[in-house]
């Protein structure tokens, strides 16, 4: 399927857009009386002029929000029809942010995104405001917010630090079309009620400096599995890094939602690769998961516990719902995995808990009790969940962690997990890792 190129045009020439490849679906949306006349096959809208390019391209997501689905693997290149004054080589821009959004860890172009060392005059700072552009005096937002007090409430997480935060000056960037579809239509609803209807809001200057965050406000969620492999461990660590953890929450889905997961569990386990998901497929898991996971996860940042984290759930249906996800993957032994399921399973038997669980009554139970091989069939889900990770890691490089937790008394796994996760690993030089060991078997 092609890449789209979302054009917000006001009056600046359009002449451009007969000199960038023809393989491109282009929508032009205007905010003015003028058209198109080129050659390049083109789809117009008509939009009234408020908002600037912010409003724009919400207009887009929101109205295509649905044929999005059709085509998740694609990529939109959002951009102002003046783009050749922001970028003189601007065909080779446009590919160069595609081929970035491709290969970006959260999906989102990096070219041309801007670190700030020091602040500068309009730098996405705390106390950052702006009252006059262009000649033109700006409307101030709606609860005269500075952009960090914005920021905060808008996208409910802190605001980075001013070293690292991203920002693509112009608001010429691309993203994948299944990071859009990573957060419900809800949410670019809500974006748009922030654009205040006038032709030069201050907020668009806020939009500007804050696309990078936007398809993801509460960050990145990371996953830990499998099942009896250290996830308790490396839960402890996660969160003495700042993520907040679900823990064991079995209750938290229905038997029905159980039973839907197991079915497409079934659906997913002949496919490799995320890329390999018939669009069909996707928009169900899209339509019927999306709204499911995203209430189970809520305003956590990670999950190390039945049933978003272990293995109730297939990893391509959770990097389908959180597509800027990342995943964790614990190594140790077999003869050690084995007996920590083996007292696991004895433990549960003694406390009753599989009986308290909605699982009881679902699928997964059925399949799990009428296993006649335990140790053979623990042995081929923890291979086979292990080609799964190493599958995901060869299409997402930087999103998948293999951890291996076979030394308990290695205190570098720090290191690694703080490095995979984009924390300062030094933080915890002198820090002991905390290995927890419920069934006495780490």
């Amino acid at each position: 399927m092609p890449h789209n190129i979302i054009v917000a045009h006001y009056t600046e020439p359009l002449g451009w857009i007969d000199h960038i490849d023809d393989q491109y679906d282009v929508h032009i949306y205007h905010k003015s009386n003028g058209g198109f006349s080129g050659k390049h096959t083109v789809c117009e809208h008509s939009l009234p002029n408020i908002g600037r390019e912010a409003h724009t391209y919400l207009s887009h997501i929101i109205d295509h929000y649905e044929s999005l689905k059709d085509d998740p693997h694609s990529v939109s290149f959002f951009c102002q029809g003046g783009l050749p004054f922001h970028e003189k080589n601007y065909a080779s821009y446009i590919k160069q942010s595609i081929q970035s959004a491709l290969k970006s860890h959260d999906g989102i172009s990096k070219i041309r995104a801007d670190h700030f060392a020091q602040p500068a005059i309009h730098a996405p700072t705390r106390k950052f405001r702006i009252f006059e552009w262009g000649g033109r005096q700006l409307s101030k937002n709606r609860l005269d917010e500075s952009f960090g007090d914005w920021f905060e409430r808008v996208f409910n997480r802190a605001l980075p630090d001013i070293q690292t935060f991203l920002w693509i000056r112009g608001a010429n960037f691309a993203v994948k079309n299944a990071v859009i579809l990573g957060q419900p239509k809800e949410h670019y609803q809500a974006l748009m009620r922030e654009i205040d209807p006038c032709d030069s809001p201050e907020v668009a200057h806020f939009f500007e400096r804050a696309w990078q965050y936007a398809f993801c406000p509460t960050g990145l969620p990371l996953f830990v599995s499998p099942f009896k492999g250290g996830t308790t461990s490396v839960g402890l660590a996660l969160e003495m890094m700042g993520y907040k953890d679900t823990g064991w929450e079995p209750e938290s889905l229905s038997t029905s939602e159980y039973d839907a997961i197991h079915d497409i569990n079934h659906r997913l386990s002949s496919l490799q690769y995320v890329a390999d998901v018939p669009p069909v497929l996707y928009r169900y898991i899209h339509e019927t998961m999306g709204p499911v996971l995203r209430r189970v996860l809520s305003d956590r940042t990670c999950a190390s516990d039945w049933p978003m984290g272990h293995e109730c759930m297939h990893p391509i249906l959770k990097k389908i719902v959180f597509p800027q996800s990342k995943f964790v993957f614990l190594l140790r032994s077999f003869d050690a995995y084995i007996r920590s399921v083996k007292n696991h399973m004895a433990l549960c038997a003694k406390s009753n808990i599989k009986r308290e669980s909605q699982i009881k009554q679902s699928k997964m139970a059925v399949h799990v009790e009428s296993i006649n091989d335990p140790e053979m069939y623990w042995n081929m889900y923890y291979v086979d969940r292990l080609d799964c990770y190493k599958s995901l890691r060869d299409e997402f490089p930087t999103d998948v962690l293999i951890l291996d937790l076979s030394n308990t008394s290695d205190d570098s796994k720090w290191h690694e997990l703080a490095t995979f996760v984009g924390v300062e690993p030094r933080k915890f030089k002198d820090v002991s890792f905390p290995w927890e060991n419920k069934t006495n078997v780490r």
